[in-house]
């Protein structure tokens, strides 16, 4: 899931804001703080959890980013309907191309507005 321009660094800045965390500890009776940035490990979590990170961005910045599942029938297999906001377009076969197809499409209408 791959972010670019002004989508990629409002998204980093929201991360820093929203879900890095501050860490205290004490060393020899002396308080110290450390700024851990779990940006750095972004890559490193499965796409699934940043599904969710991503869809929380989105809603913050009045966006609504979804991929639902559609059962079929006898003749009609599963699909997945991606839309963000009111563009509702694209048929997937599985979960994570329907993922993948609604961030694209995200980063693409937030880096025009």
């Amino acid at each position: 899931m791959k972010l670019t321009d002004k989508t990629k660094k409002d998204f980093e800045k929201w991360y820093w804001d929203n879900v890095a965390q501050i860490e205290l500890y004490e060393i020899d009776n002396r308080a110290w703080v450390q700024t851990i940035e779990i940006y750095d490990v972004w890559q490193n979590i499965p796409e699934s959890m940043q599904w969710g990170v991503l869809q929380d961005f989105a809603d913050s910045k009045g966006y609504d980013v979804d991929a639902t599942k559609f059962t079929g029938c006898l003749t009609v297999p599963d699909f997945f309907i991606v839309w963000v906001d009111e563009d509702l377009d694209m048929e997937k076969a599985t979960r994570p191309e329907a993922r993948t197809a609604a961030i694209e499409k995200f980063n693409e209408i937030y880096n025009q507005a």
